[in-house]
């Protein structure tokens, strides 16, 4: 995980090296700064659900909906002002919840954070004062940890503490976007609007669920956490030399 989160780095820093000899040409523009912001997240219905799961709505096999939170640094690279690159380097906290049994307040929550290197190809406007863009790419997403927790009492019959557990792995997304970027001499502040898909996540059930008993909630289970849509809105701040 490590090497992968420093090739994301290194890939950054490769880009803004020869940058630095062209933008005296007035070829290429280089920008450097910090991005922030959050979002909402879906984790969508599974397919090929086992029969064990009996028709209920448990064990995160519906739709499940959660939020986000996402900051880091970023690089941009703009040829002739109005084509770019951006490659980000963006720590996220995600996590979705479901309450499983029916009138019932007890919770779980899958909590994952994440390393987010989007390379994202831009078509740019550059307009007085202001650019605006659309962005495509793919988005390396690296697990960093990842939690489970309980909040309020279980129902009757589920052991306590309940063996609730949450992994996951290293994922691609394809990300599609909007980007507004007011600028102020050498300053810009740019605003992101962002769609991001997981096209490596399946959409099987037993492959993002493992059960301890199949058949038996009260044993627990164990879910792979993913995202599979997820929604951003950054605001940054950088300066382009």
């Amino acid at each position: 995980m490590e090497r992968r989160i420093a090739t994301g780095i290194a890939l950054m820093i490769a880009l803004a090296l020869p940058a630095q000899a062209f933008a005296g040409w007035g070829l290429v523009d280089l920008e450097i700064g910090a991005k922030g912001g959050a979002g909402g997240t879906l984790w969508t219905k599974p397919t090929s659900q086992p029969a064990y799961l009996m028709s209920q709505d448990w064990a995160f096999s519906q739709r499940r909906g959660g939020w986000s939170g996402t900051g880091g640094l970023y690089v941009q690279l703009r040829l002739l002002k109005c084509l770019g690159i951006e490659v980000d380097a963006l720590v996220e906290e995600s996590r979705i919840r479901e309450t499983p049994w029916t009138g019932s307040s007890w919770e779980l929550t899958a909590k994952a954070v994440t390393m987010h290197v989007p390379v994202l190809v831009q078509g740019l406007l550059p307009l007085p004062g202001v650019r605006i863009g659309v962005v495509v790419g793919p988005e390396f997403v690296f697990p960093m940890s990842t939690s489970a927790q309980l909040s309020n009492a279980p129902p009757p019959g589920v052991p306590t503490p309940y063996p609730f557990k949450v992994d996951s792995k290293f994922a691609t997304f394809l990300t599609v976007g909007i980007n507004i970027t007011p600028t102020i001499g050498h300053l810009s502040i740019p605003v992101d609007l962002r769609a991001s898909y997981n096209v490596t996540q399946s959409s099987k059930y037993d492959d993002r669920v493992a059960w301890n008993s199949p058949g038996d909630i009260a044993k627990g289970f164990t879910i792979h956490y993913q995202d599979t849509w997820d929604f951003r809105l950054l605001v940054g701040l950088g300066y382009a030399f």
